[in-house]
C-alpha cells in the first residue's frame, strides 16, 4: 500500500493547490475557476471523476480536495474511501442535500467537510470551507501582515469576509476586535459596532479560562496557526476554530458543526450498540472472508461450537473438525454446505439444519441463516452466518412424530384402560425409559394401577394418600422423582392425567431424565388425557341426551317463573304503601301454578317468632295452627325463621325426605305442602321482613327456581324501602324521629370535640352515587375541617363553598359509611343533624305506615350508642299551587315580579334563548344590570320558597 501522503507537507510554491472533481469537464473548470476566483494565492486544478483524482493525489502537490456528489466512475464518498488509503488531504463535499449515510460517511473521517451546492454564496462559502482547512494558509498570512499601521483587511477581502458564510473576526495585539463579519455578529449576537475597538475578554467574560482563551493565546505567543473544535455553552453550539496569528494581531474562523458533532456522537452510539447487539445476541453470529475463513464469532457462537474465537479463525468453513451431517444424519458435500451456498447461490438462504460436532464428543444441530457483503467493487468480501440451536427442538419433533402415530392409536380404543395400555406399551419407544405405568382414579380416594404396576414405581407410600404419584395427582402439578431412601428411581417423572389419574415414567439404572425426556413425557400425558377426555365427553354426550327432556321441562318451568316475575313487578308499580306492595305479592304468587301459599312476615321481638303479615292461597290453618319460632338450632327451624337469622334464601325440597319431623314439618306435611321456600326481604342492611311460599309439588324449588325468586326478595324490599321513603317525603302526615348519637369512632363526633366547633346539616342533593352533601361548621378554623375530612371514612372530595361569619358552608360527597347514607338506606329522610361538644343530634322523618321499631333496631345495629330521645307524629301542611303562588307574591316586590314573568314570557329560559336579557332590559326601560339584579333577587325568593320548605 502506498505511504499515507502528509496533509501539513509543503509544495514547491507559495501557492497552495486546490483539486476540484466533478462530473464533466466543462463544468468542472468553470467551478474550479470560481473557487479560485474568491481565493487569493489558490490554485484550483479540474479534474474528471474517481480515478483521475486518485491519480492526481498520489503525484503530490495537492492541497485540498473538493468533490462534486456523483462522478462518472463513482461517487464522492467512494473517491473518499480510496483516498484515505494514500492521504490525508483535506476533503469537501460540494453537493446539494447529500443524505444522512452519506453525511455519517463523510464525518467517519477526519479532515472532511461539507458545503451545500445552492444559493448566490455558495462558492464562497466553498472558500470558507477551504480557508478552513489552512490550504491558502500562506496567502492569507501575507495578507494579514499587510503592516503596521495599516487596516487589518483590506478592501477586496473585507468584501469576501461579508460574503463567507463562516463567521470572522480580527484581534488586534491588545485583543482588541478590529473587525467582525455579518455571520460573526449573527452567532455571537453583537453588532460589529458592539465590538470593535472593544477587548474580547472585556466582551465575552464567558470565554476567559476556556479552551478558546488557551488556543488563542497559544496562537499568539507562539505565532503559528491552532486549529481546534469545542463547544462554547453560553451559546450551546459546537465550533470549529481556526485561529491565524500575525505579529499585529489574530485572524479567527469559526463555523457552527453542532450538526457534525451530533452526526459523530450518534455513530459512535451506534457503532457501541452494533457491538453490544452482536456480543449479546441470543443467536450466534459468524463471519468469514471470501475465502471461506472465519475472522469473527460472537460469544454466543463460542458456546454452541464449543470452541474460543482463536480456535474458530484458525479453521476453514470445511474443516473435518466440524464434520458437519444434514438433517438425516448424512455428511454433507462441500456445494451444500451454508458458506458455499451463500458463496454460490449469491443470494440470501435462511433455516438449513445441519449437525455440527463439538470437541466435548456433542454434536449441536443449529439452524443457519447466510447472507453476502460485498465491497465498493461489487465483489463478494465476507459472508455472514447466524447459528441458533435447534436440537431440542429435533429432539421434540422426534418425538411429536412418535406421539401422533399414538394418538392415531388412542382413537381407535374404547376403554380407559384400553387406552393406558396403548399409552405404556409405546411409552418406551418414545422415551427411552424402562419403567413406565398408568394408574386411574376410582372416584373413591384411590388410584388403581391398570398398566406397568403403580406400587412397583411408586416411593413407598400408598396410592390413596402419599408418594410423589398421589401428590402429582392430588395437586395437578408434574412431579420429579429423585433418588433416595423412598425412591424406586435414580430419576424419574410423574404427569397428572387431569381428573384421570397418573402417567409415572422414570428409570433405576442410574440414568439421568432430562429435560426433553421430560417434556415429551408432558406431551405423551397430554395426548392420554386428550383420549381420556373425549372418552368421557362420549359418555356424558349420552347422558345429556337422556337429560334433555328434563332440561325442556326446566325452561317451560323458567318461563312461567318468569311470567309469575312480570305480574309481581305490575302489582308493585302501583303500590303505593308497604301494605299494598305485601298484599300484591302474596296475591301474584298464591296464584301462580304450582304454588298454593303466600305469605309476609316479620320478627316479633316479644314472642321471638315470626307473625304474618299478610297472606294469600289456600294454607288449611297451617299458620294460625303452628308456632314459628326464631329460637333454637338454626337446622331445625322452618325456612321462614332459617331465612330471618341467616339473612340468606332457605329452603326445603322435599319435606318427606328427613324423618322424624318437626313440628312445623308435619302440620305442613298434614296440609298437602311438600317444599317451602323462605326468602328475606332485605334491602342493603335493612331487613322488611320475610316472603314464604309453599307448595304441593316437591322439588319445585331447583337452582334455577331459587336464584329467580331471590332476585324477587330483593326487588320487593327495594320497592318496600322506595315506597317507605317516597311517604316519608311527600305524606301529609310523618313520624319524626330524634336520636342522639355519641360515638368516638365517629370523625364528626371526634373533631368537633377536639375542636370545640358546631356542625349543621343543610342538605343532600340525590346523585349516581351516594349524594352530595351541604353542611356548616362554626368554630373550626377550614384547614382543620379538611385534615378531618381526609380521615373520615363518611365522606370524601370535601370543598369550601363560602364562609359565612365565624362559620363556613361545605360540599361533600357522601359514602355508603355516612350516617345520612344510613338513613336513607333505610327508609327516613334526613331533616336536621347537628353536632356539638362530640354529640350528634338527629331528626328523621318516616312515613306513617313505615315500622318505627324497625328502623331504630336497624340505626342502632349500626351505631351502638344511638340513642332515640324523642319520638312524634305531626302533620304537614299542605300547600296548594295557588298558595304557593301567593307566599310567593308576597315575598317578590313589583319590579322583581314583572322581571320574572317578562323573562319567562319572552323566552329568555328556552333553548336557544327567544330574547336576550339586554333586549328585555330595553323593552323594561331598565339597563342589563339592573335587570340581572332583580332577575337573580326573584329567582333567589322563589328557590328559597321551593327548598327550605322541604
Amino acid at each position: 500500500m502506498p505511504a499515507i501522503t502528509d496533509v501539513n507537507r509543503s509544495t514547491t510554491s507559495d501557492s497552495a493547490t486546490l483539486l476540484y472533481v466533478g462530473a464533466d469537464p466543462g463544468g468542472t473548470e468553470t467551478a474550479a475557476a470560481r473557487v479560485e476566483s474568491e481565493l487569493a494565492g489558490l490554485r484550483a486544478e479540474p479534474s474528471v471523476g474517481v480515478d483521475a483524482a486518485v491519480t492526481r493525489v498520489e503525484g503530490g502537490g495537492v492541497d485540498c480536495v473538493v468533490s462534486e456528489p456523483d462522478l462518472p466512475d463513482g461517487t464522492a464518498t467512494e473517491l473518499l474511501d480510496r483516498l484515505r488509503e494514500v492521504s490525508a488531504v483535506p476533503f469537501v463535499l460540494f453537493a446539494e442535500r447529500p443524505g444522512a449515510s452519506t453525511l455519517r460517511v463523510l464525518y467517519d473521517y477526519p479532515a472532511t467537510d461539507y458545503v451545500a451546492r445552492d444559493g448566490d454564496g455558495q462558492f464562497v462559502a466553498l472558500a470558507a470551507s477551504v480557508r478552513g482547512f489552512r490550504a491558502v494558509s500562506s496567502g492569507e498570512r501575507a495578507a494579514s501582515e499587510a503592516g503596521d499601521g495599516a487596516d487589518p483587511v483590506s478592501p477586496t477581502a473585507r468584501a469576501v469576509l461579508g460574503r463567507v458564510t463562516d463567521a470572522f473576526f480580527a484581534l488586534d495585539g491588545d485583543w482588541r476586535f478590529t473587525y467582525v463579519n455579518d455571520r460573526a455578529e449573527t452567532v455571537l449576537g453583537r453588532s460589529a459596532g458592539e465590538l470593535i475597538d472593544r477587548s474580547i475578554w472585556e466582551a465575552f467574560p464567558d470565554a476567559v479560562g476556556t479552551t478558546f482563551e488557551e488556543k488563542y493565546r497559544e496562537a499568539a505567543a507562539e505565532q503559528r496557526t491552532v486549529s481546534f473544535t469545542e463547544y462554547f455553552p453560553p451559546l450551546s453550539a459546537w465550533f470549529e476554530v481556526h485561529a491565524y496569528p500575525s505579529p499585529t494581531g489574530l485572524s479567527v474562523y469559526f463555523r457552527d458543526v453542532t450538526e457534525r458533532e451530533r452526526l459523530k456522537a450518534e455513530l459512535r452510539e451506534e457503532r457501541a450498540l452494533k457491538r453490544r447487539i452482536v456480543e449479546t445476541s441470543p443467536v450466534g453470529i459468524t463471519v468469514l472472508d471470501s475465502g471461506g475463513r472465519f475472522q469473527f464469532a460472537n460469544e454466543y457462537a463460542e458456546e454452541l461450537l464449543g470452541r474460543s474465537r482463536d480456535t474458530i479463525r484458525e479453521l476453514r468453513y470445511n474443516a473435518e473438525e466440524w464434520d458437519i451431517v444434514g438433517p438425516d444424519g448424512e455428511p454433507l458435500p462441500d456445494d451444500r454446505l451454508p458458506f458455499r451456498r451463500a458463496v454460490d447461490a449469491e443470494e440470501q438462504f435462511v433455516d438449513q439444519v445441519i449437525g455440527v460436532a463439538r470437541p466435548d464428543g456433542d454434536r449441536v444441530w443449529l439452524s443457519v441463516n447466510g447472507t453476502q457483503l460485498y465491497d465498493p467493487e461489487d465483489e463478494l468480501d465476507r459472508v455472514v452466518l447466524t447459528l441458533e440451536d435447534v436440537t431440542e427442538r429435533r429432539r421434540r419433533e422426534a418425538g411429536l412424530r412418535s406421539l401422533n402415530g399414538i394418538a392415531r392409536e388412542l382413537m381407535d380404543a374404547e376403554s380407559a384402560v384400553e387406552m393406558a395400555e396403548v399409552a405404556t406399551d409405546r411409552a418406551g419407544e418414545v422415551l427411552g425409559l424402562p419403567e413406565t405405568a398408568v394408574a386411574l382414579y376410582d372416584g373413591r380416594g384411590h388410584l388403581d394401577p391398570v398398566t406397568g404396576g403403580i406400587a412397583g414405581v411408586d416411593d413407598g407410600g400408598s396410592v390413596d394418600g402419599s408418594g410423589t404419584a398421589w401428590s402429582a395427582f392430588v395437586e395437578s402439578e408434574q412431579l420429579r422423582y429423585r433418588d433416595g431412601d423412598d425412591s424406586p428411581f435414580t430419576d424419574g417423572v410423574a404427569v397428572p392425567l387431569g381428573r384421570h389419574g397418573v402417567f409415572v415414567a422414570g428409570t433405576r439404572n442410574g440414568g439421568a431424565v432430562d429435560r426433553s425426556t421430560t417434556e415429551t413425557a408432558s406431551l405423551l400425558a397430554a395426548t392420554l388425557r386428550a383420549a381420556l377426555d373425549r372418552a368421557e365427553r362420549d359418555r356424558e354426550l349420552r347422558e345429556q341426551e337422556a337429560e334433555l327432556a328434563d332440561r325442556n321441562a326446566a325452561l317451560e318451568r323458567t318461563n312461567r317463573i318468569n311470567e309469575v316475575i312480570r305480574n309481581v313487578q305490575r302489582a308493585l308499580v302501583g303500590a303505593t304503601t308497604r301494605a299494598e306492595i305485601e298484599t300484591a305479592v302474596c296475591s301474584e304468587l298464591a296464584a301462580a301454578s304450582p304454588y298454593s301459599l303466600a305469605w309476609v312476615g316479620d320478627s316479633d321481638p316479644a314472642s321471638n317468632r315470626v307473625e304474618p303479615r299478610e297472606r294469600a292461597g289456600s294454607d288449611d290453618g297451617y299458620l294460625d295452627a303452628v308456632p314459628l319460632p326464631l329460637d333454637g338450632p338454626v337446622a331445625e327451624l322452618p325456612p321462614s325463621a332459617r331465612a330471618l337469622r341467616r339473612g340468606e334464601l332457605q329452603v326445603e325440597t322435599n319435606l318427606m325426605s328427613d324423618p322424624p319431623f318437626e313440628s312445623w314439618r308435619q302440620a305442613a306435611l298434614t296440609r298437602g305442602f311438600s317444599a317451602i321456600v323462605g326468602i328475606p326481604l332485605r334491602y342493603d342492611e335493612s331487613t322488611y321482613g320475610v316472603l314464604t311460599v309453599a307448595t304441593d309439588r316437591p322439588g319445585v324449588f331447583d337452582g334455577t327456581e331459587r336464584e329467580v325468586l331471590a332476585e324477587l326478595g330483593d326487588t320487593v324490599a327495594h320497592a318496600i324501602n322506595a315506597v317507605e321513603a317516597k311517604n316519608a317525603l311527600v305524606s301529609d302526615a310523618a313520624v319524626e324521629l330524634e336520636f342522639r348519637i355519641n360515638d368516638p369512632d365517629l370523625t364528626l363526633s371526634r373533631a368537633l370535640e377536639e375542636e370545640d366547633g358546631r356542625f349543621e346539616f343543610q342538605g343532600v342533593v340525590p346523585n349516581d352515587d351516594h349524594g352530595r352533601l351541604f353542611f356548616t361548621v362554626a368554630g373550626t378554623p377550614p384547614e382543620r375541617v379538611g385534615e378531618f375530612a381526609r380521615e373520615a371514612l363518611e365522606i370524601t372530595n370535601l370543598s369550601l363553598v363560602a364562609e359565612r361569619g365565624d362559620g363556613a358552608l361545605y360540599e361533600a360527597d357522601l359514602t355508603g359509611d355516612s350516617i345520612t347514607r344510613t338513613v336513607l338506606d333505610h327508609g327516613g329522610v334526613p331533616r336536621a343533624m347537628t353536632a356539638s361538644d362530640g354529640d350528634i343530634r338527629l331528626v328523621v322523618d318516616l312515613g306513617t305506615d313505615a315500622d318505627v321499631r324497625e328502623f331504630a333496631e336497624a340505626f342502632r345495629s349500626r351505631y351502638e350508642t344511638a340513642e332515640l330521645v324523642r319520638r312524634r307524629e305531626r302533620d304537614r301542611s299542605v300547600r296548594t299551587g295557588a298558595s304557593f303562588r301567593a307566599e310567593l307574591d308576597g315575598r317578590l316586590t313589583d319590579r322583581q315580579a314583572e322581571v320574572l314573568r317578562s323573562a319567562y314570557l319572552s323566552g329568555f329560559f328556552s333553548t336557544p334563548r327567544d330574547r336576550t336579557g339586554s333586549e328585555i332590559a330595553d323593552s323594561l326601560g331598565v339597563s342589563q344590570p339592573t335587570f340581572n339584579n332583580h332577575l337573580r333577587a326573584a329567582q333567589r325568593k322563589l328557590l328559597t320558597l321551593l327548598f327550605d320548605e322541604e
